[in-house]
């Protein structure tokens, strides 16, 4: 008799694609938008399919959408042309506004996404003495203590102010000029900026000298802020797979955690294994049969 491993999938996202995400896609053809990249019609496939059988199998999983320098282990991948799924949420009938046609599709929520991309800066401030240390190094740094610390009169400034409430009083007290009065005034302060316009630590010297700029420090170099939040469409979808099985397969499945996941965040269960007298097919989709098509 024929047995099947039956796994049932909640709460697994997928995001449509659209013209207005920000997200980024990195593999080894480099960084690339999203945007601009192929997505599979139907939210799950072969691939996915494939994936989470290779996690509870112990293999590694191949990324349907990003290109990477392996494949797939054919023996489970054939498994997953086999499996049959079936997907339970609800899906709703909407009327195209242009086409006046009718269409089903899940139902979708928004969220907040946020995601570290080399050029996304983040417009929040907050700078500090060691963060300040990692932008200069320790050479420029003691330089640049000693010098505030004989201007301001003190032991150490790093003891009398922080970072953040020392520019105000920099800026306050005249110890660094603007580069538009240069011409009448030229502090000890000024004259280390340009040491370090020289050594390619401006970001520095413009959160000083420019106040519609000071987020510029963010690009400094060794201490980089690059926070991106966006808001994106995610559709959430409840499911089953089944996946036939061998003797030799339920030993391997044995020794391994049993533990994977599908789409974005869908958590997998393993409900059991059972014969085909046990099962009931006929509400679902075998996956050789599901739609690979990209828009």
């Amino acid at each position: 008799m024929d047995k099947y491993l039956v796994l049932e999938f909640k709460n697994a996202g997928f995001f449509k694609k659209h013209k207005g995400t920000k997200d980024f896609i990195f593999d080894i053809k480099g960084k690339r938008k999203r945007a601009e990249s192929l997505f599979y019609k139907e939210p799950i496939t072969v691939h996915q399919v494939s994936n989470v059988i290779h996690v509870l199998f112990g293999e590694r999983p191949k990324p349907s959408l990003r290109e990477v320098a392996f494949g797939n282990v054919e023996y489970y991948h054939k498994k997953a042309l086999q499996s049959y799924l079936k997907i339970n949420s609800y899906k709703r009938t909407i009327t195209d506004k242009k086409t006046n046609v009718e269409r089903e599709e899940f139902i979708s929520e928004i969220i907040q996404t946020k995601k570290v991309v080399q050029d996304a800066w983040s417009t929040n401030i907050f700078v500090y003495w060691e963060r300040v240390n990692k932008i200069l190094g320790n050479e420029l740094f003691n330089e640049f203590k000693t010098i505030l610390s004989e201007l301001f009169e003190v032991d150490d400034i790093t003891d009398k102010y922080s970072f953040m409430e020392l520019r105000e009083e920099v800026m306050l007290r005249g110890f660094a000029t603007k580069e538009e009065e240069r011409n009448t005034k030229t502090t000890k302060l000024d004259i280390f900026f340009d040491k370090l316009v020289a050594n390619r630590k401006s970001p520095l010297v413009v959160y000083f000298l420019h106040d519609n700029r000071k987020n510029e420090i963010n690009k400094a170099p060794n201490s980089k802020i690059t926070v991106h939040i966006g808001t994106e469409k995610i559709t959430k979808i409840n499911g089953e797979i089944i996946v036939p099985v061998t003797d030799d397969d339920i030993l391997k499945l044995n020794s391994h955690k049993g533990c994977a996941t599908i789409l974005d965040g869908g958590m997998v269960f393993i409900k059991g294994i059972f014969g085909e007298n046990e099962l009931n097919v006929s509400n679902h989709t075998k996956v050789s049969e599901i739609s690979l098509e990209k828009y």
